[in-house]
């Protein structure tokens, strides 16, 4: 899963549909993205996860988001009770705050494959959500992909990996809500939370994160591409502003037909008639709703080995040869629909 990751000429425009072209995004190196590891007065950790983190100096009131394994405890038990002073509400973390795949209670888990320094630790993470860097990857759906702008090298993934473990993992997370009712957890009151917009039981806000840890974040990965708004939410937007949510299947079959999601979407004339039939569209939900289509331009480019592409070469290749480029390089961004399988070479029309 982690392999070594070079471009060539890698900044290019993000491009949308045959009808939508938007600027909103492109893939710099992080360099020149964040210079010295900053941008406009923020850390790199701090602008690219939305304010989620705040750097720490005094490394006794900063989290890490990696450490030992081998560690009987965990360090970051320590950093809360520095930071809270030692109230009983924070000496033994208990309650895992934050949602989508976390547990209600933070209790031990034997067997953690990836966020091993939880492991016989009590964690909010279940192994079966975080088996592999892969299952972390694609938790969230696409656009909160960390590669796509490439593959990250080995050392920059790392990194990423890491911060999606503790974000899962770590029980101490949950006590940087955002959004959280000061009558039902008078604790928070104590501490400074920023309560706006509409609440959710996801998203953090300004947890200590040690200087050490975010200054070896950026030299890990300050040569590796990275949407160039910096904002690892902003890319997504950007995502969703040029490629459509499509969630079906393309070579699925529906039951005892010979076409697939990916023929059903062509069939733009008889679309409605074939789903009316329950198994076509079960198989083809999003199909059958029109989401599922083309939708790249013939002519938009990506670069591989010094070497430009179209999305309709891309969808000349063979399965094997297109699975490379769209995972080896930003063709998963520039020609989403081609990678993912609802491109064909006559699907292309002149534009």
């Amino acid at each position: 899963m982690l392999f070594s990751f070079s471009h060539a000429l890698v900044i290019v425009t993000l491009i949308a549909s045959s009808t939508l072209s938007v600027n909103a995004n492109r893939c710099k190196k992080m360099k020149k993205i964040f210079p010295g590891g900053k941008k406009d007065d923020k850390y790199m950790v701090e602008m690219m996860w939305n304010d989620a983190f705040v750097v720490e100096e005094d490394e006794d009131k900063g989290y890490t988001m990696w450490f030992d394994k081998k560690l009987d405890v965990n360090p970051n038990d320590a950093v809360t009770q520095n930071i809270f002073g030692g109230k009983d509400d924070f000496k033994d973390v208990e309650q895992c705050h934050l949602q989508y795949f976390h547990k209600e209670l933070a209790t031990v888990e034997e067997k953690l494959s990836v966020c091993k320094p939880w492991r016989d630790k009590k964690g909010c993470c279940l192994n079966k959500y975080v088996k592999s860097v892969n299952a972390i990857k694609t938790a969230y759906g696409k656009k909160y992909m960390w590669d796509r702008c490439g593959k990250l090298s080995n050392k920059c993934e790392k990194f990423f990996v890491e911060e999606a473990c503790f974000y899962e993992c770590e029980p101490a997370a949950g006590l940087y809500r955002k959004h959280m009712d000061p009558e039902t957890h008078p604790e928070w009151a104590r501490h400074e939370h920023e309560i706006d917009g509409e609440p959710n039981e996801w998203q953090m806000y300004k947890m200590p994160i040690k200087k050490s840890y975010s200054d070896a974040w950026f030299e890990a990965c300050k040569d590796d591409y990275f949407c160039a708004s910096g904002g690892f939410f902003d890319c997504a937007k950007a995502y969703d502003a040029v490629n459509p949510v499509c969630e079906d299947t393309p070579s699925k079959k529906p039951d005892e037909k010979e076409y697939t999601c990916a023929d059903l979407a062509q069939k733009t004339e008889s679309l409605t008639k074939r789903c009316d039939k329950s198994n076509v569209i079960g198989a083809c939900p999003e199909t059958c709703e029109g989401k599922c289509k083309c939708t790249d331009s013939r002519d938009a480019r990506y670069d591989i080995k010094s070497k430009t592409f179209s999305c309709k070469d891309l969808s000349k290749m063979s399965s094997t040869r297109r699975a490379y480029h769209c995972g080896e390089t930003n063709a998963l961004v520039v020609c989403n629909a081609t990678c993912e399988g609802w491109c064909e070479k006559k699907d292309f029309k002149k534009q």
